[in-house]
C-alpha cells in the first residue's frame, strides 16, 4: 500500500513581516561588489556586520546565519541570489529550496521567506514549489526536522500563486514517492491500488485485468506482460472539473514497474534501477492527482497501461509478431523495447474510447533520448508544433525544460517490416532511436495533438540537484500540471 505523505501549510502575506520571534527569517541578497552596495530588506540589518567583514558577498546560492539580539528574529539567514542581472524565475526555485532544505536540518516547525520587492506572482509560485521541495529534500515521506508552515512574503503576489507552486511540489513528491518503492512491492496491481484511493476525491477509476485486456483488444500490453507471475493492468482514471465544453485532457504514462528486458536481458548495472522504468505513469500520476485536488476546471482521463517485463517460459520473444489495440501488427525485434508497445495501446484507447482535446504522454522511452540531450532537458515529439511550443513554456515555468525532436518521415521508414505492419526498433541500429521510437507511437495516434515526452534521461538523478537527492526525480509531473492549469485557465502566474 502506498503510504502518504504531509506537506506544509504555505501562506502568502504582502505586508511588513513581523519578525519578533520568528524561527527562521530567510531574505534573498543580490551579489554585492564595489559598484553595486548591498541593499538590505527590512528586517535584515543585522546581516550588515557580516557584509561588512566580506564573510558573505551575495554569490548565488551562498549562506549566511547571524542571530540578532532581542530574537528579532530568532535566526537571520541571508541566501545569495548572484549576478542580478540573471535573476531567472528557476533561481528562486531553488534558493527557496536551500531554505527548506535548511529549516528542515534545524529541526524548525516555520520558516518565514522574504522575496525582493521587484518579483511577481510567477516568482512568488517558484518560491513555494522550491520550500517544499527543500523541505521534503531527502524522500517525500520525510521532512528531517518536520516544518509545518511557511510564509512566504512579497509586494507582488497572492495566495493562489503560492497554492499553484505548493501543487506543482506536491505533484512531483508524489511521483517521486511510487518511483522509489521498491519493485516487489510496486506490482501493476499495487500501483492500480494506489489509483483506486483516487476515488476519495471523486474521480472515476477502472481497472482492466485477466481477460478483460484481452477482450479489451489491449494485445500489446497483454504479449509485454504475459511472461511475469505479476499480471499487467490496464489503468483508467477519469475526473470531471468543468462542464461539456471544459477543456479535456488525455494522458498517458508508461507503467513498466520492473524491466528486466524480457528475453532482451539487460546487463547487471543496468537492471539495477530499472523500477524507475514507471517513471512516465508516476508523472502522469502526480500531475493528475494535483489537478483533481485544486479542483481545475478541465476534464482529465490518465491511463497507466502497466506490466512487469520479466524472462521466462512464456515470456514473449525476438521474432514474434504481436496485435495491438489500433489493430496493427508489430514484429519484435527487441523485447527490451516494450514501453513504445504498452504505450501503443494506451494511446489508441485514450483517442478512441475518450475523445480528448489533446493527449500528452510521458515514458522512460529510450537511452538514446538522454544521449542526445543528456540530464539537461526531456525529449519533446509532437505532431502539432503549437502545441508543442505551449508545453515548452510550461516547462520553462514549471521548472523541467523540453526540447522538441524531429519526427520526420525517414525515421517512420527505419520501422519497416516484411512479416508486419511495422517492427517495435529501427532497422539501421541505435542512431536516431528517439525519434524512431516516437514515430513509432505516431502511428498509435490519427488525428488528435499529440504530444510525447521522452524522460529517460531525467527521470533518475544520479548526484543531487538543488531541488532533491540522488535517486527518483519526479519530472514531468510539475510540467504536465502546469500545461493543465494553464488550460483550465487557472496558471500560477
Amino acid at each position: 500500500m502506498i503510504r502518504p505523505f504531509q506537506l506544509p501549510q504555505v501562506s502568502f502575506r504582502s505586508g511588513k513581516p513581523d519578525l519578533k520571534g520568528l524561527p527562521l527569517f530567510v531574505v534573498g541578497i543580490p551579489e554585492i561588489t564595489e559598484n553595486r552596495p548591498p541593499v538590505l530588506p527590512e528586517g535584515a540589518q543585522p546581516l550588515e556586520d557580516v557584509i561588512h567583514r566580506g564573510d558573505f558577498k551575495g554569490r548565488a546560492m551562498e549562506i549566511a546565519t547571524v542571530y540578532p539580539p532581542m530574537k528579532e528574529p530568532e535566526r537571520l539567514m541571508a541566501i545569495g541570489l548572484g549576478d542580478p542581472a540573471k535573476l531567472e524565475v528557476h533561481l528562486f526555485r531553488r534558493w527557496a529550496s536551500q531554505a527548506g532544505r535548511e529549516a528542515a536540518r534545524l529541526g524548525l516547525k516555520t520558516i518565514t521567506l522574504r522575496l525582493p520587492d521587484e518579483v511577481g506572482p510567477e516568482v512568488v509560485s517558484a518560491a513555494a514549489q522550491g520550500v517544499v521541495l527543500g523541505c521534503h529534500y531527502d524522500h517525500p515521506r520525510k521532512t528531517q526536522g518536520g516544518v509545518e508552515a511557511i510564509v512566504i512574503h512579497a509586494v507582488d503576489g497572492n495566495q493562489d500563486a503560492v497554492d499553484a507552486g505548493t501543487a506543482l511540489a506536491e505533484a512531483t513528491l508524489y511521483a517521486r514517492m511510487l518511483v522509489d518503492e521498491p519493485p516487489n512491492t510496486l506490482t501493476p496491481e499495487t500501483l492500480a491500488d494506489a489509483v483506486r484511493a483516487f476515488e476519495a476525491d471523486g474521480v472515476k477509476v477502472r481497472i482492466l485485468e485477466g481477460e478483460e485486456l484481452e477482450r479489451e483488444g489491449l494485445k500489446a500490453l497483454v504479449a509485454v506482460g504475459q511472461g511475469s507471475a505479476n499480471k499487467p493492468r490496464f489503468i483508467v482514471a477519469e475526473y470531471s472539473g468543468g462542464d461539456g465544453n471544459a477543456p479535456k485532457i488525455g494522458l498517458v504514462g508508461k507503467g513498466i514497474t520492473f524491466d528486466s528486458g524480457g528475453l532482451s536481458l539487460k546487463s547487471a548495472d543496468r537492471m539495477m534501477h530499472m523500477k524507475y522504468d514507471m517513471a512516465g505513469s508516476a508523472a502522469v500520476l502526480g500531475a493528475f492527482r494535483s489537478a483533481v485536488r485544486l479542483k481545475l476546471p478541465i476534464r482529465i482521463t490518465a491511463v497507466v497501461p502497466s506490466a512487469e517485463n520479466m524472462p521466462s517460459d512464456v515470456a514473449y520473444r525476438p521474432g514474434d509478431v504481436i496485435g495491438s489495440y489500433k489493430g496493427l501488427t508489430i514484429e519484435v525485434d527487441n523485447t527490451d523495447a516494450e514501453g513504445r508497445l504498452v504505450l501503443a495501446d494506451g494511446l489508441a484507447w485514450i483517442e478512441k474510447t475518450q475523445k480528448p482535446d489533446e493527449i500528452i504522454d510521458a515514458a522512460t522511452l529510450t537511452g538514446a533520448c538522454r544521449i542526445a540531450l543528456g540530464r539537461h532537458a526531456a525529449g519533446l515529439f509532437s505532431n502539432d508544433d503549437a502545441f508543442a511550443a505551449r508545453l515548452m513554456q510550461c516547462g520553462r515555468y514549471s521548472g523541467e525544460r523540453v526540447w522538441q525532436l524531429p519526427l520526420w518521415d525517414e525515421y517512420d521508414l527505419e520501422l519497416e517490416s516484411d512479416v508486419a505492419d511495422m517492427k517495435n526498433v529501427g532497422k539501421s541500429g541505435p542512431g536516431g532511436g528517439a525519434s524512431v521510437a516516437a514515430s513509432f507511437l505516431h502511428r498509435f495516434v490519427d488525428d488528435t495533438p499529440w504530444a510525447h515526452l521522452d524522460i529517460a534521461g531525467l527521470a533518475w538523478a544520479n548526484a543531487a540537484t538543488d531541488l532533491g537527492r540522488p535517486g527518483p526525480s519526479g519530472f514531468g509531473a510539475s510540467l504536465i500540471l502546469t500545461y493543465l492549469m494553464e488550460r483550465s485557465g487557472r496558471g500560477g502566474s
